[in-house]
């Protein structure tokens, strides 16, 4: 079996639909929700799918000592970022070897950065007619990723009439 750990900081409907998704996989399972925020409604909707949740502080997620034995007690394999609006610390990375996802509807680094979540992220888009979804490898060497041209797969959506950002 293999144990993925969500990390997030909002809503949670990305979270919701992995745990949804995998909920009867004899392969996977959602073995934690970690978020940053207290108040995020990921964890409410991780609680009410029975997946163990943990809120940790910034500084906690990034002190080694902190998140890597709790990642171990629950056996994790793999880390994706739904919706997580912190950065990942480098002993992360490099304790998680391609083994860490970021789910973000749109390229980075140009729709990235403060204010670029949620219906922000969906509404930019919008503006320029672009309609991307991607999903990203997170290793050591995101940095180059534009310099490389980026790893992952694209794909261009069309709105329907009266379509925008926040109903996209």
């Amino acid at each position: 079996m293999i144990n993925i750990a969500i990390f997030v900081s909002g809503s949670g409907t990305n979270c919701e639909n992995i745990i949804r998704y995998f909920q009867n996989s004899d392969k996977v399972n959602t073995a934690l929700v970690i978020s940053n925020r207290a108040d995020a409604y990921a964890l409410v909707r991780a609680e009410k799918l029975n997946v163990p949740r943990v809120v940790m502080s910034k500084k906690e997620i990034n002190t080694p000592d902190s998140i890597l034995p709790l990642l171990q007690k629950h056996n994790i394999d793999f880390i994706v970022l739904a919706g997580f609006l912190l950065m990942i610390p480098d002993f992360l990375i490099e304790a998680f070897p391609r083994k860490i996802i970021n789910l973000h509807p749109a390229l980075l680094p140009k729709y990235g950065g403060r204010g670029m979540y949620g219906h922000h992220v969906h509404q930019a888009l919008a503006l320029v007619l672009a309609r991307l979804c991607l999903l990203r490898a997170v290793d050591e060497d995101r940095i180059e990723d534009e310099e490389r041209g980026v790893r992952g797969k694209s794909a261009h959506l069309r709105l329907a009439d009266g379509d925008h950002g926040v109903t996209m």
